[in-house]
């Protein structure tokens, strides 16, 4: 297919290039200076522009054509309308670009391993900006949300299986890993800070236990035991280096680690995360003894629940 429509392909991408700097200066400037009302009238006309343009640059990169530059400015532009555009109705078909790119920078000859970083550095950039307003959805309507990442969770976890395929130990799988972890944690901390009976601090024990957001992300991550292994050595990673750090946001790791240890895919990783976060939480013992606090409580029910998950 690519020999056959080597001279065509070039007219193709020319053709959907003029096509996205129209969509960037005509439709998304156009939907940055009007009025919400207006916009509301005007709403199926956008977003059936938007999503014609994304589906034709899908199927372009799905068959090989769309070269380095061309995916560049398609990543860039995917960032312009999540900045731009309200509502979610393009989410899918922007993880199915991301897992289409991730796949094909593997077979790009001509790209050098430079282009290739810039490229997959900006997937992830694109996947951090998707799932951050996604959280955001669920804070405002969480009935919408819930149904959006339900209705998403195909092309999710087709893109974190090909992430982990194909980019193992990279700085993208590492990034697209830490951001599904900085989801939960944000979300459960959340919830733990607004708690004022500790009687409502119950541990988990299920995955339905954890608040709705926490539940679709590790509800993905949880099908496959590969992708489960590579999780933890992150969030292990993400606690020794601080980027998880407070009393808080480390019960927020035990939360996840005991959700993950009780499903299918149980890894021998998870004692190793679990003995990381027990020494992480012993640094706050001598501040946690001087009150009585949600935190001091936090502190004890954490190292009580790690200590059993250690020795048993």
């Amino acid at each position: 297919l690519q020999h056959k429509f080597c001279s065509e392909g070039k007219v193709y991408l020319s053709i959907l290039e003029d096509t996205g700097f129209w969509l960037e200066s005509k439709i998304l400037s156009f939907i940055q200076d009007q009025e919400e009302d207006y916009l509301k009238l005007h709403r199926v006309i956008y977003q059936q522009i938007i999503q014609t343009y994304l589906t034709v640059c899908k199927d372009v990169v799905m068959v090989g054509l769309g070269d380095h530059q061309f995916q560049m400015q398609l990543l860039q532009r995917s960032l312009g309308i999540m900045q731009t555009v309200k509502g979610f109705f393009y989410v899918s078909l922007l993880l199915d670009i991301l897992k289409e790119i991730t796949g094909s920078s593997l077979i790009q000859k001509t790209d050098s391993d430079e282009e290739v970083a810039m490229l997959l550095d900006t997937v992830q950039k694109v996947f951090q900006k998707m799932l951050e307003c996604i959280a955001r959805s669920f804070r405002k309507q969480p009935e919408e949300g819930l149904r959006l990442l339900y209705s998403v969770q195909r092309p999710l976890h087709e893109f974190i299986t090909a992430v982990q395929s194909w980019h193992t130990d990279t700085p993208v799988h590492r990034g697209v890993l830490s951001t599904l972890i900085a989801g939960p944690v944000v979300e459960i901390s959340h919830q733990l800070r607004k708690v004022s009976d500790t009687e409502e601090l119950t541990p988990p024990e299920h995955l339905s236990d954890l608040p709705p957001f926490s539940r679709c992300l590790i509800g993905i991550i949880i099908k496959s035991s590969n992708v489960v292994r590579s999780f933890l050595d992150e969030l292990k990673a993400c606690v020794a280096s601080d980027d998880i750090e407070g009393i808080v946001c480390l019960t927020a790791a035990v939360h996840i680690i005991l959700v993950i240890n009780a499903g299918k895919h149980k890894s021998s990783k998870v004692r190793e995360v679990a003995a990381t976060v027990h020494r992480k939480l012993k640094t706050f013992m001598e501040i946690t003894l001087e009150e009585d606090s949600i935190e001091r409580f936090l502190y004890e029910s954490s190292s009580r629940t790690l200590g059993e998950l250690l020795n048993s």
